[in-house]
C-alpha cells in the first residue's frame, strides 16, 4: 500500500489557502493604506517646526524656498517618500518680516 494525498485533499487544500489569501491580502492593504496616512502627519508637523525655527532666526528671518534648505528629509533620506512628496511651492511669497 503506497503511502501520499490523493488529488482531490491537495486540491481542497488549495482551495483553502486560496480563500485565506482572499481574506488576507486586502486586510494587508488597509493596514500599509493606514501606516501610509499616519505618516504624512508627522512628517508635516516637522516640518512646520523647522520652518518656524528657521524664519525666526535672526541670520534668516524668512521662511526657507525648499526642503533641502531646512535639511529634512524623509526616512529615506529625500524629501519623498514612496506614495507621497512634499515641497514649499508659493513660499518665496511668504516672507512674515514684509
Amino acid at each position: 500500500m503506497k503511502k501520499g494525498f490523493t488529488l482531490i485533499e491537495l486540491m481542497i487544500v488549495i482551495a483553502i489557502i486560496g480563500v485565506l489569501a482572499a481574506v488576507a491580502i486586502p486586510l494587508y492593504a488597509d493596514y500599509t493604506k493606514k501606516a501610509r496616512t499616519t505618516e504624512v502627519p508627522e512628517n508635516l508637523k516637522v516640518i512646520i517646526k523647522e520652518q518656524l525655527t528657521f524664519m525666526y532666526d535672526p541670520v534668516n528671518a524668512r521662511y526657507a524656498t525648499d526642503l533641502l534648505t531646512l535639511r529634512w528629509t524623509t526616512s529615506n533620506g529625500t524629501t519623498s517618500g514612496n506614495y507621497y512628496s512634499f515641497n514649499t511651492s508659493g513660499v518665496e511669497d511668504c516672507n512674515p518680516g514684509t
